[in-house]
């Protein structure tokens, strides 16, 4: 049976007693981590997960409350002496940037204690092995750059993913950062668990497409800081709209798959 940890469950806005957006599902096979903001290798400690268990980490997308725990991580794994391979999965625009700002952090990947191995965000599935498959459907959380990405002519391609995980005969959707309600209905088919930001969108709106699409247990993360110790608004929304199983994440919270 696979297991989710959540590691950091804060939103890009820093908070006492949350790290930012990071969760790990651990199967009999290894270990996979979804994103990897800010705390995200302190958390691994904390919470004694084994970081020579990870074999792929995957980037939803590039901001800072997802991605700026990365080069922390890899030190941690550096100076453990890890000897085995880690893929990092990243948004096609950020693969050759990230290499080059690891070398300015003297991370270099040739000289790592590992081999570490950038991979774009490629056609579904990304990664499949006989237990786990992942599959990464865009969405619009980015869109909104679009305007002065085009002023200042930048190259930024606005790379933004939703993740859907098979394993263990179970299936996780993992929303990363989403634009508003579309980005989880369009790719919210059927699973088992779903870990969903709250903060994007207006907790009702959420409530109502989850109730919409009977999804038997939520946790609920990326929470924003004007829901911060309002878990019981939270639960008692989510009964209102006929959501049953639902769980407001802290750093730390585990469930089986």
């Amino acid at each position: 049976m696979s297991k989710i940890t959540i590691l950091g469950s804060a939103s890009g806005v820093p908070v006492p007693g949350r790290a930012h957006a990071c969760l790990v599902l651990e199967t009999e096979e290894g270990s996979f981590l979804f994103d990897a903001g800010e705390g995200c290798a302190a958390s691994l400690v904390r919470h004694g997960i084994d970081h020579d268990r990870i074999f792929h980490v995957f980037i939803t997308h590039m901001h800072p409350d997802h991605v700026s725990g990365l080069p922390m991580l890899l030190q941690l794994m550096h100076l453990r002496s890890r000897e085995i391979p880690l893929t990092v999965f990243l948004p096609a625009e950020a693969v050759e940037p990230t290499r080059e700002y690891l070398g300015t952090l003297y991370l270099f990947p040739g000289r790592l204690s590992f081999e570490l191995r950038l991979e774009l965000i490629r056609p579904n599935p990304i990664y499949r092995d006989e237990a786990v498959v992942v599959s990464a459907f865009q969405n619009r959380h980015l869109m909104g750059y679009g305007s002065r990405i085009a002023e200042d002519h930048l190259d930024n391609q606005m790379q933004s993913y939703s993740l859907v995980v098979l394993a263990s005969g179970k299936k996780l959707y993992y929303s990363g950062d989403v634009a508003d309600a579309r980005d989880i209905r369009e790719v919210l088919s059927e699973p088992d668990v779903a870990v969903t930001e709250c903060m994007h969108l207006p907790p009702e709106e959420l409530m109502a497409l989850l109730a919409e699409k009977e999804v038997p247990r939520v946790v609920l993360t990326h929470v924003p800081p004007q829901l911060e110790n309002k878990d019981a608004y939270l639960l008692q929304l989510a009964e209102k709209y006929g959501v049953k199983d639902v769980l407001v994440a802290h750093d730390g919270l585990s469930l089986h798959l």
